[in-house]
């Protein structure tokens, strides 16, 4: 009989249907002190962080422990008060596959408020909460 694999996340999740189309706009400092912004596809969110997608071309300064600011969220009413949050990129997926077209990043958040930090919870659980009724 197979092991079943063990969630090891600290938090839940909320996955971001593809057509919903969430995004975030990112900026992260280069070492000359400017800032490079750009925007990418929010692909699930949890009160510990994000994970993004974007475009090959426009990975290619990002790696893990850099940090970045998400400036704001469009794409969802309910996401407007994600403005200025300070995150950290624990891991880069895809960027070695030059076949790919998009890189997947995963951030997690830093020194934000325990009242951000609700307001995120409380928007994964009504996100997860919609999708189950919508699959039912």
């Amino acid at each position: 009989m197979k092991n079943m694999e063990k969630e090891q996340r600290r938090f839940k999740r909320f996955y971001i249907p593809l057509d919903d189309r969430i995004e975030g706009i990112f900026s992260l400092s280069l070492k000359n002190s400017e800032a490079y912004l750009f925007t990418a596809r929010i692909m699930d969110i949890s009160e510990g962080g994000l994970n993004f997608a974007l475009k090959r071309h426009d990975a290619k300064g990002i790696r893990s422990g850099d940090r970045l600011i998400l400036k704001r969220i469009k794409g969802s009413k309910k996401l407007e008060f994600c403005t200025n949050m300070e995150l950290e990129i624990r891991w880069t997926m895809g960027k070695s596959d030059r076949f790919l077209k998009h890189v997947g990043v995963g951030c997690g958040f830093q020194n934000i408020s325990e009242a951000l930090r609700q307001q995120i919870a409380q928007f994964v659980d009504s996100g997860i909460e919609s999708q189950g009724q919508r699959n039912t």
